[in-house]
Parts: C-alpha cells; structure tokens; sequence
C-alpha cells in the first residue's frame, strides 16, 4: 500500500516539476524589462541589443544588431503579453558600403516570443521587415 502511494507522489512530483519547465510560462513585463546585450557572432565585433522599456504605460523595443559591417536598428511600441510582444515597427539599416543606400521604413509588423532559461534570455522574431526570421540568444542583463 505505502509503495503505491510512494509511487503516486513521485509521479506527481515528476508531473509537478515538467509542468513548470516552459520558460515563458509566467514572464512578466518587468521579468525582462531593461538593457540586453547578445554575444557577437565570428562576423560580428558587436552583438546584438535589446532594450525593453515603459513609459507612461506604452510598451516598448529596439533592437540592434550587426549583419557583417551593416547596422541594423529597429525601434517600435505594442502590447506584450507573458512572454510575446507584439508590435508595429520602423527600422533603419545603414549599409557599411557606401555604394549602397541606406534604407529605412515604416510600419512594419513582428511577433518577439522571449524566453528566459538558466539566466539568458531568448528572442525570436517572426512577422515583416528586417526582424523577421531573427533569433537573438543567451542575453544577459546588463549591468
């Protein structure tokens, strides 16, 4: 009988522990508000930043990051819900090549699904424009 009932609560401490291991379930706004700063790739002498913030209850996101010389910077507000921040962006991209024109835009849409496992932070990016497709990894908070 006792083994029965052993074998109960394990499982069901086993259950318990699994249930909690999603890293998104439960991220607050202020969970990740603040600066990020992302290792740099072989390419890249800079890695990417995110900075999340609040003003007078406005939601907000920049991120910018290095393609090789170019510099990419996008800046929006939007609503965010545990874990997903949805929003309406502009970008600029300053190309190193001076052949090429620099290029900016407006009105440009994404989903940033964060995640946060082991104290680094996770962004991935799905929706139009230049983030789209972008997975930005292991940010750390920065000092």
């Amino acid at each position: 009988m006792y083994k029965k009932i052993s074998l109960v609560v394990f499982i069901a401490i086993i259950m318990f522990l699994f249930a909690g291991c999603d890293p998104s379930i439960g991220l607050a706004f202020d969970d990740i508000k603040g600066e990020w700063e992302f290792p740099a790739d072989a390419s890249d002498d800079y890695g990417p930043h995110i900075s999340i913030m609040e003003s007078e209850g406005d939601k907000m996101l920049d991120i910018s990051w290095y393609d090789g010389s170019d510099f990419y910077f996008c800046y929006g507000d939007g609503s965010y819900d545990n874990g997903t921040f949805s929003l309406t962006y502009g970008y600029s991209i300053d190309y190193f090549d001076p052949l090429i024109t620099d290029t900016s835009g407006s009105g440009a849409t994404v989903t940033v699904t964060f995640t946060y496992a082991n104290s680094k932070l996770k962004a991935v990016c799905s929706g139009t424009g230049p983030l789209n497709g972008k997975t930005f990894n292991l940010g750390v908070l920065a000092p």
